[in-house]
């Protein structure tokens, strides 16, 4: 059963030799756009924004959150220097920053814990018969949710294809857009098993299990880092509850004792 929506097309591309081709460690190097100096534009990618259409909404969130702080402070009573509202305005202006950065973090999470199923779609339909390519979309269209950012992430690269780049640049892009490293190894399985056509489930199969052992490492560390901050406020509030309860009624006998007149 053969499935041509990954293949190239038919008219061949002309490559313009001007323009930089893949390195050796399969990256592939994009020029910096003139919206790159404006916003880090390598967040606002990973985080699922597009970065043309956010160089506005970045900088009008900016000026509002460095105006705002300082004027409802102000408000509120608080007595600053000019320099300590500018200082705090500043300080406001970096929140669109940490939400960005949250945000990428959360959606490269994502990514990692879809990848392991990802993949044991992939090698379920490539022992049924079915070519890399093939396995590739149907795993994608039946085994990840539509929301997941590692569907809309193989979309692009389907489409990239489609569209004329070479397999190489399209797998190297997908883990340069994302930042997921894990998505690099990936990223070099396909490309061996597009480029060479040597036989890849039994590597798929140890990625697919050696990624299952990340996902359950990152989670025990997860669970581990929760209760050590479960324990902040136990020993903040229930130790020194627990020690007025034991403690205070021998010390309230003793000293009944202690100052009983005789």
């Amino acid at each position: 059963m053969q499935d041509s929506s990954l293949k190239r097309p038919a008219r061949r591309v002309e490559h313009d030799d001007s323009q930089p081709r893949s390195g050796s460690a399969g990256r592939v190097p994009t020029p910096r756009r003139w919206h790159g100096y404006l916003l880090p534009d390598k967040v606002i990618r990973r985080a699922g924004a597009r970065v043309e259409s956010f160089v506005v909404i970045y900088w009008a969130i900016k000026a509002l959150c460095g105006v705002s702080v300082p004027v409802l402070l102000s408000a509120a009573g608080v007595t600053l220097s000019l320099a300590g509202y500018i200082a705090v305005g500043v300080l406001a202006s970096f929140a669109v920053d940490i939400e960005l950065w949250r945000r990428m973090k959360r959606r490269q999470r994502r990514i990692r814990y879809a990848l392991s199923y990802f993949l044991d779609m992939v090698t379920a339909f490539l022992r049924a018969g079915m070519s890399l390519e093939a396995a590739i979309l149907r795993a994608t269209e039946f085994g990840l949710p539509p929301r997941n950012p590692l569907r809309h992430e193989l979309g692009i690269v389907r489409s990239e294809i489609y569209a004329g780049r070479s397999r190489r640049e399209a797998f190297a892009a997908l883990w340069d857009r994302t930042g997921v490293s894990d998505l690099q190894t990936l990223a070099t399985l396909f490309r061996t098993g597009f480029d060479i056509g040597t036989p890849i489930l039994a590597s798929l199969e140890h990625q697919a299990e050696l990624l299952r052992e990340r996902t359950r490492e990152r989670r025990q560390k997860a669970i581990n880092r929760k209760m050590t901050q479960a324990m902040v406020p136990l020993v903040l509030f229930n130790f020194p509850m627990m020690l007025i309860i034991v403690f205070y009624p021998p010390v309230l006998e003793f000293s009944r004792l202690l100052f009983i007149s005789p």
